[in-house]
């Protein structure tokens, strides 16, 4: 994910907006697992409301360091 361009995307996400631009393509994940991943304790979110967001920048470093989680053994 170096290469991947952020100016298209709102600097706040929610799941819908996770899973399109995400999970839509090669990895596919339903609404639902994209929902589980805001109750996860180190998965950065805001909560406003009733509603859950997740800075895209925030995001975008949780999901790399999930990407590589064991790659080092």
């Amino acid at each position: 994910m170096p290469n991947l361009d952020l100016s298209n995307l709102p600097r706040m996400m929610d799941a819908k907006t996770i899973k399109k631009e995400f999970f839509s393509g090669k990895v596919i994940l339903n609404l639902a697992a994209v929902y589980s991943l805001f109750h996860r304790d180190d998965f950065p979110k805001v909560v406003i409301g009733k509603k859950l967001f997740t800075p895209t920048h925030l995001f975008v470093e949780w999901l790399e360091k999930e990407s590589t989680k064991g790659a080092s053994k």
